[in-house]
């Protein structure tokens, strides 16, 4: 009976240590001279302060540390002389809202995945680094004044974020009130109220979305791809595609005292032949004047996608520049000019009407160009690598739509044939296309030809055709049949 009952004790002291959940009211936690701990898979209810000094390092992973049972009283963080903290997973709370997060002397803090909820501070100073991926900072002011900050992925619903480090890098970053004065920066995909960036250095801010916003850089400042209630420039800089969601036609962009603002936004053209093949060329945008203002090269699919100037802004007047003309050349071919108000971004369609001879992996010819409906039209070609066995498709368009689309395969020395017939009268386009094939570099597609369809004349525009003929054989008949017939009468004399 005895052993019984101890048997029984024993299974439920063990039950009771694995089932109930880990939990302290453990004291003090402060570390000195080097040490360092490692707090996993625990909770823990600290009232002390929590140190860590002089080389040490705590840290924390899949955790929950809580500071005060009940919020009776203020406990802080702090992390000094080379110390460090890594929280991986977990959550740092204080239930006294006085609290703070304190590093300095050149210490290191870094959050990953963590929330960091119910404290007034969190500072650093003296070339200390605070590091931010993932999670949430859940307070009301956060000042970064150290060596460098990063947030990458990071979410602060309410409160003050003032960053003035030498290298500071802000992605993925959700926010209220962001101050920024720095160095060296990384500024992109930030989403607040309010954001206002200073800089020694260039600035790049990119792909963002904010309430008010200012910007001013000793050197470069550039905004791109962003979108701001209002906007304004307090050093000279560039915009590209940037939109101010409360203005029309992309809204206004405002210029402090001395200050010119480029604006561009986005112009993509496609520039393609006859059978919508793209063609890598010469791109060329001209004023209303006929004054060339920029040139560039579309790619091997015939597209060109480039920032181009659309508005000068300074603090008096905004002088639009956007009245455009597009036109491509490739080499004695171009096209036609198409007219573009830059006042967004634009998209134009640029096509060559003539047979353009690309340079292309697949080769093709065609002859005659001209026919009667239902008359063959021969088309041979052949690949650049000479391999036999492999698939071309030859496509046909044509009136009303009219398609036609058949594979062949390619012979010795990659060499392929057919025949077309086309059976409604009118303009036919016709190209090869390599299945299969490398691009390298540059198209598959052949050279696109224009064949003409005439129509076949009826029977009595035939007969009428033919009636002159007709008529001159019947006399030129007749006339050597009265000379034979006065032959014979003299021979019978």
């Amino acid at each position: 009976m005895l052993r019984t009952r101890v048997a029984l004790t024993s299974a439920l002291l063990i039950a009771l240590f694995l089932f109930l959940p880990p939990c302290s009211g453990e004291g003090e936690l402060f570390l000195d001279d080097g040490k360092a701990m490692t707090i996993s898979g625990r909770t823990l209810i600290l009232t002390s302060d929590i140190t860590v000094k002089n080389e040490s390092q705590l840290m924390v992973t899949n955790s929950r540390i809580q500071l005060s049972v009940r919020g009776e009283r203020g406990y802080n963080v702090s992390v000094l002389d080379k110390g460090t903290i890594i929280l991986s997973n977990s959550m740092l709370q204080s239930l006294f809202n006085a609290s703070t997060i304190t590093l300095s002397g050149n210490s290191n803090v870094t959050f990953y995945n963590s929330n960091i909820t119910g404290f007034n501070v969190l500072s650093s100073t003296e070339n200390s680094s605070l590091e931010v991926q993932g999670g949430q900072i859940i307070v009301p002011y956060v000042n970064c004044s150290g060596k460098a900050f990063s947030i990458t992925d990071g979410f602060m619903a309410k409160g003050d974020l003032h960053v003035n480090t030498p290298v500071a890098n802000l992605d993925r970053f959700k926010g209220d009130r962001v101050f920024v004065n720095v160095g060296n920066s990384t500024l992109k995909r930030i989403e607040c109220c309010l954001l206002a960036v200073k800089s020694v250095g260039p600035i790049y801010l990119n792909s963002s979305r904010a309430g008010n916003c200012s910007i001013q850089s000793d050197q470069k400042t550039v905004t791109a791809d962003s979108t701001y209630d209002s906007l304004k420039f307090l050093s000279s800089g560039v915009a590209v595609n940037v939109s101010i969601s409360k203005g029309k036609a992309g809204g206004p962009i405002y210029a402090d005292t001395n200050v010119t603002i480029q604006r561009y936004w986005y112009l993509k053209v496609n520039v393609t032949d006859l059978a919508g093949t793209g063609i890598p060329a010469k791109i060329i945008i001209e004023d209303y004047f006929g004054k060339t203002m920029v040139t560039g090269e579309a790619d091997a699919k015939g597209l060109y996608l480039e920032p181009t100037l659309a508005e000068i802004i300074n603090s008096s007047k905004t002088n639009f520049i956007g009245n455009y003309r597009v036109r491509a050349e490739y080499l004695n071919y171009t096209t036609r000019s198409v007219p573009v108000v830059l006042d967004e971004n634009r998209y134009v369609e640029l096509k060559f009407t003539d047979s353009i001879p690309l340079e292309t992996t697949t080769k093709l010819t065609v002859h005659p160009i001209v026919v009667k409906v239902g008359e063959p039209v021969k088309m041979r070609g052949w690949i650049n690598s000479g391999k036999p066995g492999e698939h071309i498709e030859m496509i046909v368009s044509g009136p009303n739509n009219s398609r036609v689309e058949t594979v062949y395969k390619t012979g010795e020395g990659g060499v392929f044939e057919g025949e077309f017939r086309p059976y409604i009268e009118g303009r036919w386009i016709i190209y090869a296309d390599w299945l299969g094939g490398s691009p390298q570099g540059i198209t598959t597609r052949s050279q696109a030809f224009i064949v003409t369809a005439e129509p076949r004349p009826s029977i009595l525009i035939l007969f009428i055709r033919a009636l002159p003929i007709a008529i001159v054989v019947l006399g030129i008949c007749v006339a050597v049949a009265f000379l034979v017939l006065g032959r014979f009468k003299e021979s019978r004399l």
